[in-house]
């Protein structure tokens, strides 16, 4: 039995839209068991078996090298001072500014930073950070009833 279809048309009236239609079931073949070979035949029942194929590993508790830790708490009341400047005394602290202002390596850090902040504020104007993007109330106002429905 040759089960095969050959389709020829013309090559202009490829391209052209399919039309598919619901047909019902076709009977191709019909096969009748042969009773000699179906009383050879018995079912099976069914026999649940599992394999497990993993390496077997063993749990075992290993020493590492321990570290020692230690906690500790700082009081801190005003920064960075020396261990030799009192830190209530207001002359003390002066006298260690000016002599820290006169330090050559001071100066070019403070203008280096300088430099960087002045950058830093430039680029916050021409964002202009505080604008008023939205002037419209109903924008507001849809912002508000959508913090109190959070909020309450």
């Amino acid at each position: 039995m040759d089960i095969s279809y050959v389709h020829t048309c013309k090559r202009k009236d490829l391209g052209q839209p399919c039309s598919f239609t619901d047909v019902g079931p076709h009977l191709l073949a019909e096969v009748d068991s042969d009773p000699v070979l179906k009383a050879k035949f018995y079912t099976v029942p069914s026999i649940d078996k599992e394999v497990d194929h993993c390496v077997k590993m063993c749990a075992q508790e290993v020493n590492t090298v321990s570290s020692t830790t230690e906690n500790r708490g700082m009081n801190h009341k005003e920064g960075g001072w020396p261990t030799g400047i009192d830190i209530e005394d207001e002359d003390s602290k002066a006298r260690f500014r000016k002599m820290a202002e006169k330090d050559k390596n001071y100066t070019t850090a403070v203008e280096r930073l300088g430099a960087l902040v002045e950058t830093m504020v430039m680029v916050n104007n021409s964002i202009d950070v505080y604008e008023e993007y939205f002037a419209d109330d109903r924008i507001k106002l849809k912002f508000l009833q959508s913090c109190r429905s959070l909020c309450c």
